[in-house]
């Protein structure tokens, strides 16, 4: 790893955010090096680094952001310019670009808030409150409970299946194949996902495409 580093100081200008990324990566495997020593170099070449990609590289996609951040709170490193910014980000919940990451940056954000360690506690609770507002609006409490923090439990999905749209109800059965319930809910949610099949099949046999209107409204028919 530090010939690794060696190369990598060497070549600073050119390093990009996708590098840091590794080499958090690969220290989080690491046996020999001690933590204060990777947080003395993410002090300082790395956080240099970071600051000056932030704008062209991290911002610009939040798989990076929350996997580079990922590392930092795993490596307890709390830089409060760097954690600045990135709250600075993901405040912005209304913003396209975190759709599918929402829950990731709340749950995030709630550690950071209920660790007594950490220098955010106790401060983020207004931005906690709009994330859960914004969870809630998004996803109807389908599949999410926003306040234990967790994803509903496959036979908690029962109740709410009549209700679901067409396209949530094919994620629901995907994620369904890939799991193992209990006979009767299973049963429930086997025979929608037939019927499911069954509307799929005749829409594509239709000569006239359907407006997403029509087979939202013919889907959620179908469920009742």
């Amino acid at each position: 790893m530090k010939y690794f580093e060696s190369i990598v100081e060497l070549n600073v200008e050119y390093i990009k955010i996708k590098e840091v990324i590794e080499l958090c990566e690969a220290f989080s495997y690491n046996k020999n090096l001690g933590l204060p020593y990777f947080i003395n170099k993410l002090s300082g070449i790395w956080k240099l680094v970071i600051l000056l990609r932030w704008s062209s590289e991290l911002v610009t996609t939040h798989t990076r952001l929350r996997k580079l951040f990922g590392y930092l709170e795993q490596f307890n490193f709390w830089d409060t310019e760097l954690w600045e910014k990135y709250i600075e980000v993901i405040k912005d919940v209304k913003n396209h670009k975190l759709n599918g990451y929402l829950i990731d940056y709340f749950e995030l954000l709630h550690r950071m808030n209920t660790n007594a360690e950490n220098p955010y506690h106790g401060k983020l609770g207004d931005l906690i409150a709009t994330y859960k507002k914004e969870i809630i609006e998004r996803h109807k409490d389908w599949d999410y409970d926003v306040e234990e923090m967790r994803p509903l439990r496959y036979d908690e999905w029962v109740k709410y299946y009549s209700k679901l749209t067409y396209f949530q109800c094919r994620k629901l059965c995907d994620l369904i194949r890939k799991e193992e319930f209990p006979e009767d809910v299973e049963k429930e949610l086997l025979t929608l996902d037939e019927k499911l099949q069954r509307e799929e099949e005749k829409q594509k046999a239709r000569t006239n495409k359907m407006s997403d209107k029509e087979i939202l409204g013919k889907a959620q028919k179908l469920v009742k």
